[in-house]
């Protein structure tokens, strides 16, 4: 299934605050990124789990990967939304996804936070009210004047800085 990456995520249910990436078919931007990225990518959690499985449409022998899954992000410009064979993409067939998504994963809030997993379920809240439909900058402002000081004591006063003063979402 393709979805255009940092085009607005609509799989399974659309979500105006939520950037997809790797939604692969057909040809895609190919390139190399340090390994890094990838043994950070392979600590998020899987989320959104499908009864069924999506095998890799790229793979030409018998043995292709698959995956029934997605990896959640969080940067400075947005939550990001990704299939589990995304890292299969990277490693197989040289995907390369777009440097905001990768800078989400370098630089943005890690799973093992717990700020982590209320930003994901602030997205989520917004997904499913059909009454508040908030952007990304707004759930982050909503998110960090609701949690401030939690957030001092977890996150460089800079990164918050960015997100607050940060014109390009």
């Amino acid at each position: 299934m393709k979805i255009e990456d940092l085009s607005v995520y609509d799989y399974m249910v659309r979500n105006e605050s939520v950037k997809a990436v790797g939604w692969l078919e057909g040809e895609f931007e190919k390139g190399k990124i340090d390994s890094k990225v990838i043994e950070l990518l392979e600590k998020y959690p899987i989320k959104n789990r499908c009864r069924g499985w999506h095998s890799c449409e790229y793979c030409v022998n018998e043995e292709h990967a698959s995956g029934n899954g997605e990896y959640w992000t969080v940067g400075k410009k947005g939550v990001y939304a990704a299939p589990s064979l995304i890292i299969h993409y990277i490693k197989e067939h040289n995907y390369l996804p777009p440097e905001e998504f990768i800078d989400s994963i370098l630089n943005g809030i890690k799973p093992d936070n717990e700020l982590y997993d209320k930003i994901i379920n602030e997205t989520e809240t917004n997904r499913i009210s059909s009454v508040n439909k908030l952007s990304h900058k707004e759930i982050m402002n909503k998110f960090i004047n609701d949690n401030a000081k939690e957030i001092a004591k977890d996150i460089d006063a800079k990164i918050i800085s960015d997100i607050l003063n940060d014109k390009t979402w």
